[in-house]
């Protein structure tokens, strides 16, 4: 029965990533029903098989686990597997091949550094950590309050930060490690955007009070390391992977902030880049009859783009009458002058914010798995600025659940 789970699960990868009909679901629901016949949910209580095959079956629940929760975000409904069900004891090991085979008769012990299964055990971390903070199946009270949103995912980095640790130039200077590393950056950066901008309601929650010029550029610092990493030679082997998932949420945050944001310097550097990524994943959504995200983002990108024209029409406006100032001087009407350097770019008007140009790397916001986490919360009372911001999302969290055929995030 284990090597039928197997089967299915595999073929339901496959498809996964081409087909876009309802095949899918179905195939994903038949493996979960057999994964609950052959007892893959009560792992923790089977005490009577061998070390090889124990191991085997939290690979293969995780698997599963992995494309179910890609099913439930990429329609943004709700997993069949909830938080409950896959405790920290379902999680692989992070071993490597050799240290396990069917003679094994010892229980194995996990590494402490980068080996083969460490990007399976990165996934599987993240699947939990996404239940908590993206699903509200069985919600766990504290999965609506920031500061222990928070506090789960600093948890989690400080859990997946040892297993990079390694002094072996050879693996460092692999394309596995490479590949393994800038993906577990990546999730921790779209982990943090999940923690103070949620899919679930947050009826009658206060807004967390965030650094919000962070949050835009770290949402578009996903968007645009998301699409190097599909990029990169290096991942080529892998690249049939970033099917699986597509940033949207990233994307919703990046513009949900965008049509709030009056730091223009700042929205000139993140326009381009919400652009491609939005044409990019307009490709890559699949919309089942509507029954997807793509018609409230469609919305929402409508929003942004007339937060830009109105942005671009203003700048015009200014170029216009500066150099009618200028003409009238040059004919001896004015004394003023206009100088056209002032505008930079030509079509930016004045910082609403009195922001000043950025001078080095606008989007100077990442995560490091060794160092440092990004918090883009705050202890400051809440503002304005943060009760707009939350509203702008809030809008967008409304609108998707009320799309036809989108479960709705209670």
């Amino acid at each position: 029965m284990l090597r039928s789970e197997m089967l299915i699960a595999m073929l339901q990868a496959a498809t996964r990533v081409t087909d876009k009909s309802h095949r899918v679901w179905t195939l994903l629901s038949l493996a979960l029903r057999m994964a609950q016949n052959i007892g893959l949910l009560e792992n923790s209580a089977i005490t009577n098989v061998r070390p090889f095959e124990k191991e085997q079956r939290r690979r293969l629940l995780m698997a599963i686990g992995l494309l179910d929760a890609q099913a439930a975000l990429e329609k943004a409904s709700e997993p069949m597997i909830i938080e409950a069900w896959l405790p920290p004891s379902v999680v692989p090991l992070n071993i490597n091949d050799a240290d396990i085979s069917l003679s094994t008769t010892e229980e194995v012990t996990a590494r402490q550094d980068f080996t083969d299964s460490t990007f399976l055990v990165l996934t599987s971390k993240t699947q939990i950590l996404a239940r908590f903070l993206c699903f509200s199946a069985s919600p766990n009270p504290q999965a609506n309050e920031w500061k222990e949103r928070q506090s789960r995912l600093n948890t989690f980095q400080q859990e997946i930060a040892p297993l990079f640790a390694t002094n072996n130039l050879e693996t460092m200077n692999s394309a596995w490690y490479w590949y393994t590393k800038s993906t577990a950056e990546c999730i921790v950066a779209w982990m943090q955007l999940f923690t103070v901008r949620p899919l679930r309601q947050q009826i009658g929650r206060s807004a967390p009070v965030v650094h919000h010029a962070d949050l835009l550029k770290l949402g578009v610092k996903v968007l645009e390391e998301t699409r190097k990493i599909v990029r990169d030679p290096r991942g080529i082997p892998w690249r049939w992977y970033g099917g699986f998932f597509a940033p949207w949420h990233a994307l919703a945050v990046s513009l949900a902030e965008l049509c709030v944001c009056d730091d223009t310097y700042l929205l000139e550097a993140c326009w381009p880049i919400i652009q491609v990524s939005f044409f990019r994943m307009n490709d890559i959504v699949p919309e089942h009859n509507g029954e997807s995200v793509w018609e409230p983002m469609l919305r929402l990108m409508r929003r942004a783009e007339q937060k830009m024209e109105s942005i671009k029409s203003r700048g015009a406006g200014i170029i216009a009458l500066g150099l009618a100032i200028q003409l009238g001087s040059e004919q001896g009407e004015s004394q003023q002058s206009f100088v056209a350097e002032d505008l930079t770019p030509p079509w930016i008007p004045p910082n609403d914010s009195g922001n000043q140009p950025p001078t080095g790397d606008v989007f100077d916001i990442w995560p490091d798995l060794r160092d440092s986490t990004v918090n883009l919360m705050t202890d400051m009372s809440s503002t304005s600025a943060d009760e707009i911001a939350w509203a702008s999302w809030e809008d967008f969290i409304n609108d998707l659940n009320q799309t036809d055929g989108v479960m709705a995030f209670s």
